[in-house]
């Protein structure tokens, strides 16, 4: 079986970590992270400090961060018009530019009702001028309303700006969210720490306290609608509201349930129209909107399902639920703008798995997808070592094998690396697999490997496996991110405020208790977002044994961060987007997280519209169309069970 190298963890002072880096931006330099010298030993990536964190380290020590999977850069920063009151008489037209310099500059005075109209999404008129602001009056046509705003004059234009859904520079707002995510969201379910916690059925738009429907008296139907929503009945449920008189006094209610109800059946158009109907019926109210939003983003429309998002955040400036929503339309968006042109469309389905469709005719044989970015790699646990790198899985290149000391005492097991880049990402799983947690790692491992002699089912037990690295890098990234906010935070007070010591100490005090969500990790590392929770019941209980003995040392505090409901949407997460290709002359199977091409559906080989094929040195990921493949047919590969060998 293969398994990483173990070590004692131990740094040497010349790898400390320069305490001037920011962390922001990765680099294959050497010496700029500390995590990779020319003496390279995989010992030096670790820290073995007693006390601390989750890493045991010093917070401005190991933080190297891989660059974010998906970048929010697609659109060009508009730069400040600056123009005078001259070129804005009253009564002219203005649009306003980047949402991050508004923020920058109104300071205290920033409200979450200016997101609706920075970015060019609204054009105003200009009402009158005072010092450095502009009081604008906007009118929205879709929601009839009339409001004004005061912004500062240096960020209107009487030119119009082409709408861009997200800010593509500035802060890093992956950072500064600070609510639930996805089905880890509080709303879709209170979690407790045991094997039998509940199955997640709502997330993101399911989970709206705005799109709860309450049953009144005059219409007790609505409560068996729900009872059948909830149970997964959702033909049965399209039966009942079509039996509910058409002029009922909760029409939008009715609207919007038929609306979540096509949506799980796949449904997209027909939800769609459900959700328009219902904001002709009241536009001033979210629930059609959101519906709406829902429909598009399942139509591979990203773009209208923002513009629905910001008529809702119009009304409801100050909902968080309401950010998350428009944070996870924006990272699709940007995914989908990554895609090739007129050849692949994204779409979210309805347990939010993300899926490709293609937009033309592919012949058979034809390279659908490739160039596509890896999250991370692994060879087969019942595979032989192959002397590929332990992180790219690569074999070009001079390869460079690195010894592995144990207790100080040279180890026969090498970790073979293709790059310097390979190197410092491998600190991201092997700080915690080698580090302080390897005892607790090798016995979950041992759990996985323990029906090696049976074969039962291979695949299983390699995704399995895969999980838990996931599972790690996600706790590392996490704890990186958080430890770098914390060193920007006591870097912005040293050098922007003038308080006193003793309101520096209790800045320095909540330093330690601030507040990361898992969210960000996720985004940075691009799991996300994590597929609705469908683990069988005995899958679960195998699960929650195999995260109680991974965690064996992690704090209670740890625990509550990097909970069993993380492990359990990690492994379906791996399950649903992973991918694995043969390599025929070693009997070995390679395994890859790619960033989009495992939007795929896995289904009877017969049904399969393409493979998964990868070039003799491992550097070149694809998709191949196995067939022809038709224009809005979804991408398919053969499922699991082909890849057995039992």
């Amino acid at each position: 079986m293969q398994k990483p190298p173990p070590a004692d963890p131990s740094w040497s002072d010349e790898e400390e970590l320069d305490r001037n880096g920011s962390g922001r931006d990765s680099s294959s330099d050497e010496s700029e992270w500390g995590t990779v010298t020319r003496d390279f030993r995989i010992n030096g990536i670790l820290e073995d400090e007693e006390g601390g964190g989750l890493l045991g380290g010093d917070d401005e020590k190991q933080l190297y961060l891989p660059e974010p999977v998906v970048s929010l850069t697609t659109t060009p920063k508009p730069e400040l018009p600056r123009l005078s009151t001259e070129n804005l008489p009253t009564g002219c037209h203005v649009w306003v530019v980047d949402e991050d310099d508004v923020h920058l500059l109104l300071r205290e005075h920033w409200d979450d009702s200016y997101r609706a109209v920075c970015n060019g999404r609204l054009c105003g008129t200009v009402v009158r001028h005072s010092v450095n602001v502009t009081l604008v009056s906007f009118y929205d046509e879709h929601l009839e309303m009339n409001y004004g705003l005061s912004l500062p004059r240096i960020c209107l234009s009487n030119v119009p700006v082409e709408s861009y859904n997200r800010s593509p520079g500035g802060s890093n707002r992956l950072i500064q969210s600070c609510f639930g995510l996805g089905n880890l969201d509080p709303r879709a379910v209170r979690f407790r720490e045991d094997a039998a916690a509940p199955k997640v059925n709502r997330q993101f738009y399911e989970s709206l306290s705005v799109m709860e429907v309450q049953v009144p008296q005059s219409l007790p139907q609505l409560a068996a609608v729900q009872k059948s929503l909830s149970e997964g009945a959702y033909e049965e449920a399209l039966k009942l509201l079509d039996k509910l008189p058409l002029n009922a006094v909760n029409r939008v209610d009715i609207l919007v349930l038929r609306s979540r109800a096509n949506i799980f059946l796949g449904r997209y158009e027909e939800a769609l129209k459900d959700a328009l109907e219902a904001i002709e019926e009241e536009p001033r109210w979210v629930k059609g909107n959101l519906a709406a939003a829902r429909a598009f983003s399942g139509l591979c429309k990203f773009e209208k399902a923002a513009q629905q998002i910001h008529r809702a955040m119009l009304l409801l400036p100050h909902s968080h639920e309401l950010h998350k929503i428009g944070e996870l339309n924006s990272f699709m968006l940007s995914l989908q703008m990554g895609l090739p042109r007129n050849d692949l469309d994204l779409f979210l389905d309805s347990q939010y798995d993300k899926r490709l469709v293609s937009s033309r005719r592919f012949k058979k044989d034809e390279i659908v997808y490739k160039g596509d970015q890896v999250i991370f790699a692994m060879e087969s646990i019942f595979s032989t070592p192959s002397g590929r790198c332990c992180v790219c899985l690569k074999t070009e290149g001079k390869m460079m094998r690195v010894p592995v000391d144990l207790d100080g005492n040279s180890s026969e097991e090498l970790a073979c690396y293709c790059s310097v880049e390979c190197q410092q990402r491998s600190s991201l799983f092997f700080v915690m697999e080698l580090g302080r947690h390897r005892v607790a790692v090798e016995r979950a491992r041992d759990l996985i490997s323990c029906t090696l002699p049976q074969r039962v089912n291979q695949v299983s037990l390699d995704l399995t496996y895969m999980a838990t690295r996931l599972f790690l890098m996600i706790c590392v990234t996490h704890d990186r991110l958080l430890s770098i906010r914390r060193s920007q935070r006591r870097l912005n007070d040293v050098t922007n405020s003038n308080a006193s010591g003793e309101e520096s100490d209790q800045s320095a005090a909540s330093d330690k208790t601030e507040f990361l969500p898992l969210q960000a990790a996720l985004k940075h590392l691009g799991v996300y977002p994590l597929p609705t929770d469908q683990l069988s019941p005995s899958a679960r209980d195998k699960m929650y044994v195999l995260y109680n003995t991974l965690t064996a040392f992690f704090s209670d505090k740890d625990k509550q961060t990097y909970s069993s409901a993380l492990f359990y949407a990690l492994c379906e997460y791996v399950r649903t987007f992973a991918v694995a290709v043969k390599v025929r002359e070693a009997e070995s199977m390679l395994y890859y997280l790619p960033k989009v091409m495992g939007a795929i559906r896995h289904v009877e080989a017969s049904e399969a519209n393409c493979t998964v094929v990868i070039n003799e040195n491992g550097t070149d990921l694809a998709l191949v169309a196995s067939r022809d493949i038709l224009p809005n047919e979804m991408l398919s590969v053969p499922d699991w069970n082909a890849h057995n060998t039992s």
